[in-house]
């Protein structure tokens, strides 16, 4: 059976997940507002943003090369949620 059927969760459903100590790979459905500070933050950098668009600059060809020597072939699903790590 489908890990999101499993959990009954819709194809627009958040989920998060995790690996345990003991090896053990945890997923849960995340809830729209599970992680205020997240949300506060976000409204912080928008609100930054908007009030200051001239420190808004692009990535140099410099700053590109080395994040791509550091994420090396990592696969990034841009979809995916990004919640922090959470203690086990």
């Amino acid at each position: 059976m489908a890990v999101r059927q499993s959990l009954v969760v819709e194809a627009a459903d958040k989920t998060w997940y995790g690996v345990a100590q003991d090896a053990r790979v945890v997923i849960t459905r995340i809830e729209e507002d599970a992680n205020p500070m997240v949300h506060a933050f976000l409204g912080f950098l928008e609100s930054d943003m908007i009030a200051h668009p001239e420190s808004i600059q692009p990535l140099s060809e410099a700053w590109m090369a080395r994040l791509k020597g550091l994420v090396g072939q990592v696969r990034i699903d841009i979809d995916e949620s990004i919640e922090g790590d959470v203690d086990l």
